[in-house]
């Protein structure tokens, strides 16, 4: 589906369409964080189990961010009383200076790098989005990838001819009350399975990653990543982030499916 910035299944889009609609609410409240793809907090219990319950109740997905890993199992037995499953993530982060010391290749001859405003044209991003969603990766709205809900980087690599090669994506989804409001979450990393391999995707991350740091300066950018994804962890790794042995990120869910990978 693609319709008005928005590319995923009619469920996903439905929650996409709903972190857009909150997004000036949920920017404005303690606990919670602009996920662009469902509705998530980086402090549980400032935002409200029984508002947690309430929203996990009506959409079957609710995001976790940065939680201390010390309150991971508390967390885990929450989601569990309301019927939920609670999937994990290992969290990956740098400063500034950890990624100024890892400059970028430059991309190899016959592809480009498109970044900026270019790569957030209105009648580009449908394509950039249909990519993400081709690898299995959900983007973010529109709204997001352009720059309209917020500062952002988009690095899109492609061959001479426009084909879409690679992508990696950064933003600020914590807000003013959070003491992560200038980290940046960087993620939506897609390749195309013929361009795997040749050290595309790092090219694409570490654009990125060096425009939200050094352009919009990012106090600290983080990933997320799991465990037994070697290849991600092995890039971000590459890239100068390090794993945070104290705080983990996840998703609870009431079905069986996932919302992401």
């Amino acid at each position: 589906m693609h319709d008005d910035g928005y590319v995923g299944s009619a469920a996903q889009v439905a929650l996409q369409s709903k972190c857009v609609a909150l997004h000036d609410e949920i920017m404005d409240t303690p606990g919670a964080v602009q996920g662009g793809r469902l509705l998530t907090s980086d402090d549980p219990a400032c935002l409200g189990w029984d508002r947690i319950a309430a929203i996990l109740a009506e959409d079957g997905f609710f995001g976790c961010r940065l939680v201390p890993r010390a309150d991971l199992d508390t967390v885990r037995s929450r989601f569990a009383a309301l019927n939920a499953a609670f999937d994990c993530w290992d969290v990956f982060a740098a400063t500034p200076a950890d990624i100024a010391a890892r400059p970028v290749a430059a991309p190899p001859d016959g592809l480009r790098l498109v970044t900026g405003a270019e790569a957030g044209r209105r009648d580009r991003l449908g394509a950039v989005q249909a990519f993400m969603a081709g690898q299995g990766v959900v983007p973010l709205p529109a709204p997001f990838l352009d720059g309209m809900l917020g500062p952002c980087a988009l690095a899109v690599l492609t061959d001479a001819s426009g084909r879409i090669l690679s992508t990696a994506y950064a933003h600020f989804p914590h807000n003013r009350h959070s003491p992560f409001h200038r980290w940046a979450w960087t993620g939506l990393a897609a390749t195309a399975p013929e361009a795997r391999g040749q050290g595309l995707a790092g090219i694409a991350y570490g654009t990125v990653l060096h425009e939200i740091t050094g352009r919009h300066n990012a106090g600290q950018v983080y990933a997320m990543a799991r465990a037994e994804n070697e290849s991600s962890v092995r890039m971000l790794q590459k890239l100068g982030l390090t794993q945070m042995p104290d705080r983990v990120s996840g998703m609870a869910r009431t079905g069986d499916a996932r919302l992401t990978r």
